[in-house]
């Protein structure tokens, strides 16, 4: 009977444990789908004209999955458009004619841990030649 109720607890530990570290590592996945998501939007805005950069303030991106495929992450349920990503642009500072915005991406999703949240911001301003 001990030896049954010891067997038992081992194995309660370990499906815990499993179960704990499986969780750990999807959160860890699904972060880092974010944050790629990311940093290859800011890359692609870096590559716009400045002028039009205000005009991409509110649009959404989605996130690619592991095998690069769209809907890497699901949107939090009602999200207008149906992606998880949004960009948000404001000028930060204008003087001179010269101006620098603020560019702030978001990705908000359900995942294994319920709603997340993860964001990136970065300052722009007009390249010169």
């Amino acid at each position: 009977m001990l030896g049954a109720a010891i067997v038992i607890t081992l194995l309660l530990a370990i499906s815990t444990s499993v179960v704990s570290q499986t969780r750990m590592r999807r959160l860890t996945e699904e972060r880092n789908l974010a944050m790629v998501a990311c940093r290859n939007t800011i890359e692609s805005i870096r590559d716009v004209a400045f002028a039009t950069l205000p005009t991409l303030n509110g649009n959404g991106f989605d996130v690619p999955g592991t095998n690069g495929n769209a809907g890497g992450l699901t949107p939090v349920d009602g999200d207008v458009d149906g992606l998880p990503g949004r960009i948000t642009v404001v000028t930060d500072k204008s003087s001179g004619g010269e101006t620098l915005y603020l560019v702030t991406l978001t990705v908000d999703w359900t995942g294994v841990n319920g709603v997340q949240h993860f964001e990136i911001k970065s300052l722009l301003a007009e390249r010169k030649a």
